[in-house]
């Protein structure tokens, strides 16, 4: 059984790398905001999401595939919350099963076996009464056929079989094994055998001896016996114990799968509900090969930044018909030109806001100076041009921390394309020293 809720031929890879520049990347975009907005405070959902996003696909089926079952987790929150609940529920209580102190041994194991067993024949029930009741509202392609696989392989046969199953290795009425003599006379050949069918009526409930058998009865104070009769069925349950260990595994690992591809749409649909309350609109983007270099969008805008801020913020118009640049409007009589490789966003203002704040230094009107401040003013525009452009930003730096998100943002980037680093806060600049010279004017 595979969910195929992520990819149209096979599982979600839970450890493919992350790209070189996802850190970069990450920063650049502010994409912690987002992946806080998906997680929602679940360290899984954030895990799941941040690789999603960062080892992205490029294949326009993929994304497509992956639209249409949005689509559906958009119609029908409830149901899938309540499928993504099933399976951290089952995958829960199976974690807490107690393993115990002799959990090598295969009665320990075929008793951890049969509970785990017990827990996901519960989960699977449920989750087949959610696709006999909710697959017909569902039409996207991962959807119906994850459905149709419930409804094909989950039957009433089946939960009858396994329930019938499990009920036989509880051994209620002991443990049935054969063997036969080897080499030296020691036992060999430990096979597991099915129960004898119980009596019913008042031959059930009077016991009678069977004598069909020859019979050793181990006494109540015998340790070593009971020790050497449990080490006989150990032998005769090995097997089953391994197969019902390895079916147990089998269908974990099922629920893990779809709890972990179901973590990403409902990553999606958590941020859909933080976007949809600021009211901000949402949309499915026809995917096209990368081949084709074409990109159009209207109202386009950051959900960081959206997220980020309690007012809304407006969008941008982009449209590049095959040119190697775009022309990005905001508004009517300010247009600028941006780069089809850098992502339009709603910045524009705070780059001019950024350019403008900072005045050339002989646009500014010099105040009346002392003769004795003269040499002063002259070093210090001296030590202003030696620093350079780059060390005159960070001195702005604490200006700047009162500026808006946005231009926060503007700053930064500009920063990194300059290749300027900020200083940790527990190495402070050290004081320059200032040399005593001859002063261009003596005292009067």
């Amino acid at each position: 059984m595979k969910a195929y809720l992520m990819h149209p031929g096979r599982d979600f890879d839970t450890g493919q790398k992350f790209p070189p520049n996802a850190k970069a990347l990450t920063q650049d975009l502010e994409l912690t905001t987002l992946l806080n907005a998906m997680a929602g405070g679940d360290s899984f959902l954030l895990e799941v999401a941040h690789r999603a996003l960062m080892c992205g696909v490029t294949d326009p089926e993929t994304i497509t595939y992956r639209q249409q079952i949005l689509r559906d987790c958009l119609s029908q929150p409830a149901v899938v919350r309540a499928i993504y609940d099933i399976t951290v529920q089952a995958i829960g209580e199976e974690r807490r099963i107690w393993w115990g102190i002799g959990s090598r041994y295969p009665s320990a194991i075929l008793n951890r076996a049969v509970n785990a067993m017990n827990i996901f024949v519960a989960a699977l029930k449920r989750l087949r009464d959610l696709a006999d009741s909710h697959a017909s509202g569902f039409r996207s392609e991962g959807f119906t056929r994850f459905f149709g696989m419930i409804e094909a392989e989950l039957d009433d046969d089946y939960f009858a079989l396994v329930a019938g199953h499990l009920k036989q290795l509880k051994f209620r009425d002991g443990v049935l094994v054969s063997a036969r003599p080897g080499e030296g006379n020691a036992g060999t050949g430990y096979l597991l055998r099915r129960p004898r069918p119980t009596r019913r009526g008042l031959a059930g409930l009077v016991p009678i001896p069977d004598h069909s058998a020859y019979t050793l009865t181990v006494s109540d104070r015998d340790e070593a016996g009971a020790r050497a009769l449990a080490e006989l069925s150990d032998q005769g349950i090995n097997h089953v114990a391994n197969a019902l260990a390895q079916s147990a595994d089998h269908i974990l690992s099922f629920f893990r799968l779809l709890r972990t591809e179901l973590a990403f749409y409902i990553g999606a649909l958590n941020a859909h509900e933080r976007l949809a309350a600021q009211g901000e609109q949402v949309c499915f983007p026809e995917p096209l090969p990368p081949a084709e270099a074409a990109f159009s969008a209207a109202g386009l805008y950051d959900p960081c930044l959206a997220l980020s801020v309690t007012t809304g913020v407006v969008g941008s118009d982009v449209s590049t018909d095959g040119k190697p640049r775009a022309d990005h409007r905001r508004q009517p009589g300010r247009e600028i030109h941006v780069p089809a490789q850098r992502r339009p966003g709603p910045a524009d203002d705070a780059v001019r806001y950024v350019r403008g704040r900072h005045r050339a230094a002989s646009q500014r009107l010099p105040g009346p100076v002392h003769p004795l401040q003269a040499r002063r003013r002259r070093h210090h525009d001296q030590r202003q041009t030696g620093r350079g452009a780059g060390q005159d930003e960070r001195c702005h730096r604490a200006h700047n921390a009162g500026v808006d998100v946005a231009v926060q943002r503007v700053v930064r980037v500009h920063q990194r394309a300059r290749r300027l680093t900020d200083r940790p806060p527990d190495r402070p600049r050290p004081a320059r020293r200032r040399h005593p010279g001859v002063l261009c004017h003596p005292p009067l």
